[in-house]
This record gives structure tokens, C-alpha cells and sequence, in this order.
């Protein structure tokens, strides 16, 4: 379910960022787009950011099966990474 949160980003804890964010489902998914996002991450060296949103993107959806509340939610979800995560991501690499 989507919920509000108090923190910045959750760096593992579930998936989003504030005041957005998924518990549960997602989780692994959300962990490893977090890792790619990490400053100095192999990722973040040799993908773009649209790169990286895209493959959380396709992990939701992969994890989402044939609910179709948990498809939209991935979309907003994609949609979350890519209208702040600019945030989160070095300013030297494009995306």
C-alpha cells in the first residue's frame, strides 16, 4: 500500500521516497535500484538514471504477476524515480 513516510529516501527499508512510499511486495526490487543509485556504485558508472529507472520498472511489473494494483503501482512508482530521483543520482552521469 502507498503510505506517507518521515524520511528523505528509504535506502532499504521498503520502496519509495517520501512522502511516497510501497512496504512489502516490492522490497528486493526496490534495493537494488537504491544500490544503483549508490555514489561510486558500478551502475551509477556505466548506466544512465533512465537506465536504472527502467530496469525498476520491469522488476515491479515482473513482481507484480497479475495484479493489476500492484502494475499501476509500479508505473507511479517509475514515475516517483523518475520526477525525484535526479536527487539521488551524480550530477556527472546523465539521465
Amino acid at each position: 500500500t502507498l503510505r506517507a513516510i518521515s524520511m528523505p529516501d528509504t535506502q532499504g527499508s521498503d520502496c519509495g521516497i517520501w512522502p511516497i512510499q510501497i512496504r512489502g511486495w516490492p522490497k528486493e526490487a526496490c534495493r537494488v535500484h537504491d544500490r544503483m543509485y549508490t555514489e561510486g556504485s558500478w551502475a551509477e558508472a556505466h548506466m544512465s538514471r533512465a537506465d536504472a529507472d527502467r530496469w525498476l520498472l520491469t522488476m515491479l511489473l515482473e513482481v507484480s504477476g497479475k495484479n493489476i494494483f500492484k502494475k499501476a503501482t509500479s508505473y507511479v512508482m517509475y514515475g516517483v524515480a523518475r520526477l525525484f530521483g535526479s536527487a539521488y543520482w551524480e550530477e556527472n552521469n546523465n539521465g
